[in-house]
This record gives C-alpha cells, structure tokens and sequence, in this order.
C-alpha cells in the first residue's frame, strides 16, 4: 500500500516579506530605534511651554479684570436704578403739579365769575334806599294833595340819587357853557348868534354820564354857531344888464259919461 506523503501546511504557506537582517531599524525623531521606550510621541515644542508659563501668569490679572468688571456692572445697574426712582419722582412731581395747576385754574374761573355775577352788589345796596324815599314820595302825593311837598320830596329823592351815583364814581359830565367836544358831547343842533363864540354849548337836551374816565353816554346838546351872511351877489363882468324900455304907454280912450259929455283922456 503506498504511503501519500503528508505536507506541512504550515510549511507550504509564503512567510511575510521580512525587512533583511542587514537593513538597520528606521531612526525615530528623538534619535532612538522605532519600538524603543524612547518613542512614547513628540516632545512638546518650546513654544507651548512658554504659553503655559504665559497662562499661569495671566490667570490673576483676569480674574481682577473679571473682578473689576463686575464692580462696574454692579455700579451701572445701581445707578440704573437710581435714574429710575428719580424719574419716577420727578413724573410724580409733575403730576402733582399739573393738578394743582388745574385746580387753580378752577377756582379762579370759579371767583371771576362770581366777581362779574355780584359786581353790582354795592350799588344795588346803596340804590335801596332812594327807592324807600322814591316810594314814600308816592305814598304821599296819593294821600295828600300838596304839590308842593311833593316837588320837595322828589328834589330830594333826585339829590339822594345823584350822591350814590357820585359814590361810586359815576359823575354827570358838565356841558353848558363849555367848549364842543365831540368825545364828550353829541350836537342834536345849532342856534346862531353872536352873543357865544361858535362852538359854545348853550343848551344840554340830556345830560351825560362818565364812569372814572369811561363815558357812559354823552350828553346831548345845542350848539352855538356863527350866523349865516348875506353878501351881495356881484355880476361878472360878461353879464349885461337888459336894456331900459322906451315905448310910450298907450292913450286911454275917453269913456262917455252919463250926461253924454265925454272927458278928457289922462295921461298916467
């Protein structure tokens, strides 16, 4: 019986490229053999260190910075708030104000109007009484029949008047005799004459009346003026004045008379 012969699989199977045992192992970047202890990874460049020295450093100067912003922070916030509640105030202010305003502003509206509704209260107050003796004048011309008292009574009544008229400055303006003025006086007509100079009042229709320097009305009046003159009206030199006429007036007829003797013509 033949005996196949058995290989080795192991055997059979190419091996792996192999570096040659003469080739020396590639150098790593810190001068030792790759596999070496030595080549854990890169060193740290120079520069890195210095950053690391320059962080250590810094780290205290940005905390206070950090620091020192806060604080300003905290300021700025104070004085927000600050700004705040005196804004609030100063529109509390004006409010306030505003409402005072407008209630002054009431209340003297309310005292004027009141001042022009009772403005006449003093005249009124002192016009009762010339009303009183206005009345008892009445009462007594219907009881008795004296005029003469009467007229008495009204002079004074009018007197009376004429005092509570002065009291309270309201004075009759003089007119008769004095000179035109158109600001206080109102013409209603002329008399000629030569006894005034023109422009003399000579009559006062109805007196006038002034309130301090206010007029009332004015007074109505006759005024003096310069008569009118007649002059002769003068022919201008181109009139001719109509020529005389020199026609002999007719003879009269003789009328007979009644005993047939006829009378002799005259001659006009």
């Amino acid at each position: 019986m033949s005996s196949t012969p058995i290989h080795d699989t192991n055997r059979m199977k190419p091996a792996p490229d192999e570096p040659p045992a003469s080739a020396s192992p590639k150098p790593s970047p810190s001068g030792g053999p790759t596999g070496s202890p030595a080549d854990t990874g890169p060193p740290p460049p120079a520069g890195d260190q210095s950053g690391q020295a320059v962080e250590g450093q810094s780290a205290p100067a940005a905390e206070d910075q950090l620091e020192r912003l806060r604080q300003e922070l905290t300021a700025a916030q104070q004085a927000c708030q600050q700004a705040q509640s005196e804004l609030a105030a100063a529109n509390e202010a004006k409010l306030r104000a505003l409402a005072e305003l407008e209630n002054f502003r009431r209340r003297t509206q309310r005292q004027m109007e009141e001042e022009r509704r009772y403005a006449l209260f003093p005249l009124v107050r002192d016009l009762l009484p010339v009303l009183d003796n206005l009345r008892r004048a009445v009462d007594s011309a219907q009881k008795s029949p004296d005029t003469a008292g009467l007229l008495a009574g009204v002079q004074l009544v009018y007197k009376q008047l004429q005092d509570v008229l002065e009291r309270h400055h309201c004075v009759e303006i003089e007119a008769l005799g004095a000179a035109f003025d158109p600001n206080l006086h109102q013409a209603v007509g002329q008399t000629p004459t030569t006894e005034h100079p023109p422009g003399t009042i000579l009559e006062v229709a109805q007196p006038g009346y002034r309130l301090y320097d206010r007029v009332v009305r004015p007074s109505l009046v006759v005024v003096a003026a310069a008569p009118a003159e007649q002059t002769p009206v003068e022919p201008s030199p181109g009139d001719h004045p109509p020529p005389h006429s020199t026609k002999t007036p007719p003879a009269t007829t003789p009328e007979p008379s009644s005993d047939g003797s006829s009378g002799k013509a005259s001659r006009k």
